[in-house]
């Protein structure tokens, strides 16, 4: 398999990562007033400030996340960077369904936004605290990081140990670190 073909077999996977990460994220984390915001936005078609926040709030620690996994190696690898760049883009959409729906956020605020947090990412520990603090969150962030890991279809011995260790500060069973490096990066080597 080329590298084209096995990194782009991962985008469109990562992109539904994202989102089922967002979704677990707001399951768990909805209160009434989040009710009542969802009702406002729905006259007014803008997301409420509040939801915002939140979903802001998410996409700092994702892409937290995935820069420092794109750097654990020393390098930022060109597909590294594509996939991201990808990833970022899909958090934005014509439907409601969408991370930040075109007519209910300003994309280019946010893109800029995510882009600044890539280049200077929140604290691994406060990226991991906050993955804790949700429930599946966790397994959520290890599986894309090892997506991220297999973008530019090479394992580097320093990515093995970061996604060892962070499986470990997720507090994932060990069972399910294996059964998630074995979906993504089992064919690479090291």
């Amino acid at each position: 398999m080329t590298e084209d073909a096995n990194t782009s077999g991962l985008t469109p996977l990562l992109t539904t990562l994202t989102t089922e990460g967002f979704r677990a994220m707001l399951e768990r984390i909805e209160t009434a007033s989040d009710e009542r915001n969802r009702e406002r936005a729905g006259q007014s078609g803008r997301l409420p400030t509040e939801e915002v926040v939140k979903r802001i709030e998410y996409v700092r620690m994702v892409v937290s996340l995935w820069s420092h996994v794109c750097m654990v190696d020393g390098e930022l690898a060109l597909q590294e960077e594509l996939s991201v760049g990808e990833m970022m883009n899909q958090f934005f959409g014509d439907t409601d369904d969408a991370l930040f729906p075109y007519h209910a956020a300003d994309p280019d605020v946010i893109f800029s936004e995510m882009v600044d947090t890539f280049n200077q990412p929140y604290p691994l520990e406060e990226v991991l605290r906050y993955a804790c603090s949700i429930e599946g969150l966790g397994t959520i962030f290890f599986e894309e990081a090892c997506c991220i890991v297999a973008s530019d279809s090479r394992l580097h011995h320093k990515e093995t140990d970061f996604l060892n260790q962070l499986g470990r500060e997720l507090k994932l069973p060990e069972a399910l670190q294996t059964e998630i490096k074995r979906k993504y990066i089992a064919h690479l080597a090291n």
